[in-house]
């Protein structure tokens, strides 16, 4: 039975105003979970912020810039709440102390509306919200307005493009062998190796799979070839490659990629492959926006690739974006640190593939000899 209607998950440098927001909620007749009163002297912490969650109905995530900076709440209170997040037991409402950019949101929290305490009309929201016991995980109150998917130069120029290799590849009979074709590729083997470089960079065994921009869906073919085709969903903004896809591969699902398809927590990998092709001029740093969210909603690890600038300039195509593997990793290392990279798998060196993890909840930091952290 729950004992507390919130467990409040704040950073230690922002108690003073935690103090003022648990008691403004018990004023409500909201009772809160709070570290300081529920963890005594010589207590075990994590055991008593585990009762904690097992005891709360919803976790409140008070994000400010000092959270994000926390040591403490990333190594201990973000294994916790991944696991409650993930398995989706708890409603986790953040409410902003202060103005904050997007990086120093959780990337599990990226996707909700944050309610800032300040503005009275959301607050008095709140209460009503925890007060009601709604259970909804999808409740509209709580989740962040996902602004529509916007038809960009950058997306339009990739729907013409394989439009063109759709019209030489029916031209050319259709044959369901040189699918590869449509992808832009040069042959179907080295197609099989940036498959193979996802698979890797994931450390792949098995799970569910959710692959964005999936074309004519070659890569159910190469899972199946290595028996690791499990749970597999296709998303493509291009309608005739979907059409093609499902004709291909009839008890796969594939969706035409658009705002009423977009992930929360459902897959446990998101692959995104060659969706960085081409340059977007209004936002140069467009695909850090899109890693940031398909980072949030996959509940182990996200693979993608990009174009290397390290490629022969004669082999270079103008309006294609050509990035240094350095300074990308450096970006999304912010995302998560738990990463890797592969520039090895291109003969000319010209695609490289990174994934992102999650860490691995409950697990326990290396120790030196001296007990301190590795």
């Amino acid at each position: 039975m729950d004992r507390f209607d919130t467990f409040l998950c704040h950073s230690s440098a922002d108690k003073t105003i935690v103090r003022e927001i648990k008691n403004r909620l018990a004023q409500n007749g909201i009772i809160s979970w709070l570290d300081e009163e529920q963890i005594g002297p010589g207590d075990p912490i994590t055991t008593k912020i585990e009762e904690g969650l097992a005891n709360s109905k919803h976790i409140i995530v008070c994000l400010s810039k000092n959270l994000s900076k926390s040591n403490w709440v990333r190594r201990e209170y973000g294994s916790l709440l991944h696991k409650e997040i993930s398995l989706q037991r708890i409603k986790v409402i953040p409410i902003l102390l202060e103005k904050i950019s997007d990086d120093d949101i959780p990337v599990l929290l990226y996707d909700k509306l944050r309610i800032d305490i300040s503005d009275q009309i959301q607050f008095s929201k709140l209460v009503n919200f925890i007060k009601s016991n709604n259970k909804s995980i999808a409740d509209p109150i709580l989740l962040r307005t996902i602004p529509e998917i916007e038809l960009t130069n950058q997306i339009k120029t990739i729907l013409r493009y394989h439009n063109q290799l759709l019209d030489t590849w029916e031209s050319m009979g259709s044959s369901i062998s040189q699918t590869w074709i449509v992808s832009g590729w040069g042959s179907a083997q080295s197609q099989k190796l940036r498959f193979k470089a996802i698979l890797d960079s994931l450390n792949y065994v098995n799970g569910s799979i959710l692959d964005i921009g999936c074309g004519l869906g070659d890569f159910v073919d190469y899972l199946q070839l290595n028996n690791l085709l499990h749970k597999y969903e296709g998303w493509d903004f291009n309608p005739r490659l979907i059409e093609y896809a499902g004709k291909f591969h009839p008890n796969i699902p594939f969706k035409v990629l658009n705002q009423d398809h977009l992930p929360n927590l459902e897959y446990d990998y998101i692959i995104a492959s060659g969706i960085f092709q081409y340059k977007d001029d209004k936002n140069p740093k467009y695909y850090l926006d899109i890693c940031r969210e398909l980072y949030a909603r996959a509940k182990i690890g996200i693979s993608v690739n990009f174009l290397s600038s390290y490629r022969d300039k004669q082999q270079m195509s103008e309006g294609e974006l050509y990035l240094d593997p350095s300074e990308v990793i450096n970006e999304l290392r912010k995302i998560s640190g738990y990463w890797n990279i592969d520039h090895s798998y291109h003969p000319g060196l010209g695609d490289f593939t990174i994934a992102l993890h999650r860490p691995i909840p409950n697990s326990n930091p290396w120790l030196r000899p001296d007990n301190t952290i590795k």
